[in-house]
């Protein structure tokens, strides 16, 4: 899956979307993506099956279900976990991190 691809999946949410970060951020929630790594499948020592790990980190002012639902909705098909929910005293918001590989 390519990056747009992967963008035009989390856009199904509804929600904002950028890869990395943003350089004027909108209004929360939006959803923030990465490539965290890989998770490749090797054959006779060489990598025959090559899977990016992904990290999609939803950020809301509040717990806010609707915006969490809107993003597992837009994952429905493919395996994700969310991994960790954080109170980032700093920025004064909550971080919600989903993974999952393509």
């Amino acid at each position: 899956m390519t990056a747009e691809q992967i963008t035009a999946l989390l856009k199904t949410s509804g929600l904002p979307v950028v890869y990395g970060y943003w350089k004027k951020p909108p209004p929360l929630p939006y959803i923030v993506w990465l490539e965290s790594g890989t998770s490749n499948f090797f054959a006779d020592g060489k990598v025959f099956l090559r899977k990016s790990r992904v990290q999609a980190e939803l950020y809301t002012a509040e717990k806010d279900p609707e915006a969490e639902q809107a993003l597992e909705n837009a994952l429905q098909g493919i395996g994700w976990e969310k991994t960790s929910e954080n109170w980032l005293e700093s920025e004064k918001f909550f971080q919600l991190i989903y993974e999952f590989e393509v």
